[in-house]
């Protein structure tokens, strides 16, 4: 089978533009500045959102992994979608009004909209010929944060998978469930990288041969040295010779 390309765009914080095969999934990608402890959307990407500019031309869906301001602006995600229209959506059930807000608002319209929860855990979704979105639930790190919903996404595009774990609890969760799951990358933020070869903090271990590094703020932004964090390979992934890539700057581009 031929091998097409996988374009990943940073935009930022988690915000992933991916595009294969003509197809356009943003993942975690709308967002503003209110009660975001971290980067906001670079300069102009807003509007070419909203005006279907490059990289935006296509825009087929829209995933989330969970609620927070420096993933997922409900009150944004229905102006865009006032703009310009989508396939379909997937973001866990969540009781917050601005979530459920939209809820309505994409039900009244019609907007396709999967709803994800322990009922659609792990259920593999054909969204394409060539790509299917299989979400499970997932604790987020930090136990002032236990009551959020959160889903790591792992995509399918034809017969290789990538997972984006967002702000998954490396602490208490092993994916084990993965372990026998060849996977092309594994998207991890800083905290989870550092931690992935320390055998006291993660307990798993992912099949795979490249660690994407995202949800790093941008320089300006950066008030935890996460940076710093994303550009140190621990010694282990250097003698396992992985490939890892960064995703530091706004815009940033890479292929899979």
């Amino acid at each position: 089978m031929e091998r097409h390309p996988i374009r990943v765009t940073l935009l930022a914080n988690a915000g992933v533009l991916l595009q294969y095969r003509g197809t356009s999934l943003l993942l975690d990608g709308v967002f503003g500045k209110n009660g975001n402890p971290f980067s906001v959307l670079p300069g102009g990407c807003w509007d070419a959102l909203l005006r279907e500019e490059p990289p935006f031309e296509r825009l087929d869906y829209l995933l989330f992994s969970h609620y927070h301001p420096d993933h997922f602006a409900p009150g944004m995600v229905q102006e865009l979608l006032e703009h310009r229209a989508v396939k379909g959506l997937f973001y866990p059930e969540d009781s917050a009004p601005e979530v459920r807000g939209l809820s309505d608002w994409l039900r009244q319209w019609g907007v396709p909209c999967v709803l994800l929860s322990r009922r659609t855990d792990r259920a593999a979704i054909q969204i394409e010929p060539d790509i299917s979105v299989q979400a499970f639930m997932v604790p987020h790190l930090g136990e002032e944060y236990r009551d959020v919903p959160h889903v790591c996404y792992l995509l399918r595009f034809d017969e290789r998978r990538v997972l984006f774990t967002a702000d998954s609890d490396y602490l208490h969760e092993d994916f084990l469930r993965l372990a026998d799951t060849p996977l092309d990358a594994v998207f991890l933020n800083p905290l989870f990288y550092q931690a992935y070869y320390d055998r006291r903090l993660f307990h798993g271990h992912f099949d795979t041969d490249t660690l994407c590094v995202y949800h790093v703020p941008f320089r300006e932004d950066d008030r935890m040295h996460m940076r710093d964090m994303a550009w140190r390979m621990p010694r282990a992934a250097a003698e396992e010779h992985l490939r890892v890539l960064p995703l530091t700057e706004p815009m940033q581009q890479i292929e899979l």
